[in-house]
């Protein structure tokens, strides 16, 4: 998926969050998380928007292999938890990080959800195809419709 499709989604889902449920956080730095998060999983893509900053990562990692699983999601958390101990910043990241991995799912090439086991996730919906423009579209209205 395009880097703006997982922003979307991942600021939908907060919005929607925030919508629903009385945060006992700031809510800017929730948001803030998760949508970093959304982006994250990419990093080991020298053409992504984070990992183009980052080359080291890309030249480690295969794109869309280990960083694109769960534990690595998970070693990231344990990560964000020693610095700051906080769940709903936690939250936030496993949200957004989770929904980068669904959506890439989606994807012909799929991902490895469980590595190291080597079964891939995969589905049909192309990154910049029309469907991909269509989830983007419909999550950008729902997005300012969530903000007004």
């Amino acid at each position: 998926m395009m880097f703006i499709t997982h922003m979307s989604f991942a600021l939908f889902i907060g919005l929607l969050m925030i919508s629903r449920i009385a945060l006992p956080v700031n809510q800017v730095i929730f948001l803030a998380i998760l949508v970093f998060a959304s982006l994250l999983p990419d990093i080991d893509s020298a053409h992504s928007l984070l990992g183009s900053k980052v080359k080291a990562v890309s030249l480690a990692f295969r794109h869309r292999g280990v960083i694109h699983s769960i534990l690595t999601m998970m070693i990231f958390g344990i990560m964000l938890i020693i610095i700051t101990p906080n769940f709903y910043y936690l939250l936030a990241f496993v949200i957004g990080y989770f929904s980068h991995l669904m959506l890439d799912s989606l994807t012909p090439k799929g991902i490895l959800l469980f590595w190291p086991i080597k079964k891939r996730l995969n589905g049909s919906i192309r990154t910049t195809g029309l469907f991909d423009w269509l989830l983007l579209f419909f999550f950008f209205v729902l997005d300012i419709f969530l903000l007004l």
